[in-house]
């Protein structure tokens, strides 16, 4: 929704981005990054937990692909 706004109102306007827009993009990406990190750190802990159920079970466990294997899978 954020970033959204940002690009509509750089994006509406033909000129340079203002300093006041370019801080906001800034702003956003740190905030991305962050919550990506959250969201990496809370993922990893609930599929190491998955697979010591899966392991006690003999099942086979789950791998998280990075993203760049990922891309490279969906080729």
């Amino acid at each position: 929704e954020h970033l959204s706004n940002l690009y509509a109102s750089i994006n509406g306007y033909g000129g340079a981005p203002s300093k006041m827009q370019l801080e906001r993009l800034a702003f956003l990406e740190k905030e991305v990054a962050r919550v990506n990190a959250t969201f990496e750190a809370i993922a990893k802990k609930d599929v190491e937990a998955l697979n010591a159920q899966l392991k006690a079970k003999n099942l086979a466990t789950v791998t998280v692909l990075s993203k760049e294997e990922f891309d490279k899978k969906a080729e």
